[in-house]
C-alpha cells in the first residue's frame, strides 16, 4: 500500500496542503458570502417581523385602552341618563300624585257640597212631611185644624 510507505509522506502532506487550502480559499470566497449574505436576509427578516409584531401589539394595546375608555364613557354617560330618567320619572310621578290629590280633594269638597245640600233638602222635606204629619194628627185627633205653615213655623219654634 503506498499510502503507508513513508516515503511517499511528503508528497502526500504537501496535496493535503494544496487541497485543504483550496477548499479553504473556495469556501471562504463563493460559499461563505453567499452563507452570510443568507443569514444577514434571515437576521432583517426576523427583526423586520418583530418590529412589525412590537408596532402591532402597541396598536393593539392602544386600541384596547380607547376601547375600554369608551366603554366606561359609555356606562357613565348611561347611569347619567338613568340617574336623570329615574329623577323625571320621580317629578312626573309626584307632579301626578299631587294632581290626583288635588282632584280627590275637588270631589271631596263637591261631594261634601252635594251631602249638605241633600241632608237640607232632606231636612226640609222632612219639617214638611211632619207638618203634615202634625195638621192630619190634630185633625184627626183633636178636631182642630191648622195650616201646614203653621204646624212648620210651631215646629221650627220647638227644633230651636
Amino acid at each position: 500500500m503506498p499510502q503507508l510507505d513513508a516515503t511517499f509522506y511528503p508528497s502526500q502532506i504537501l496535496w493535503l496542503f494544496l487541497v485543504a487550502s483550496a477548499l479553504y480559499v473556495f469556501t471562504r470566497r463563493y460559499l461563505m458570502p453567499q452563507v452570510e449574505a443568507i443569514m444577514q436576509k434571515r437576521q432583517e427578516h426576523i427583526e423586520h417581523h418583530l418590529n412589525q409584531a412590537r408596532m402591532w401589539h402597541s396598536e393593539a394595546t392602544k386600541k384596547q385602552e380607547a376601547y375600554h375608555a369608551l366603554i366606561q364613557e359609555t356606562q357613565d354617560k348611561t347611569q347619567k341618563i338613568l340617574q336623570k330618567e329615574k329623577e323625571d320619572m320621580l317629578a312626573l310621578r309626584q307632579e301626578k300624585l299631587d294632581a290626583l290629590k288635588a282632584q280627590l280633594h275637588s270631589d271631596m269638597e263637591r261631594t261634601e257640597k252635594q251631602l249638605r245640600t241633600t241632608q237640607k233638602e232632606a231636612h226640609a222635606q222632612l219639617q214638611k212631611d211632619m207638618a203634615q204629619i202634625v195638621v192630619s194628627l190634630l185633625d184627626k185627633t183633636a178636631h182642630i185644624s191648622i195650616t201646614e205653615q203653621e204646624a212648620q213655623e210651631t215646629l221650627e219654634k220647638l227644633h230651636q
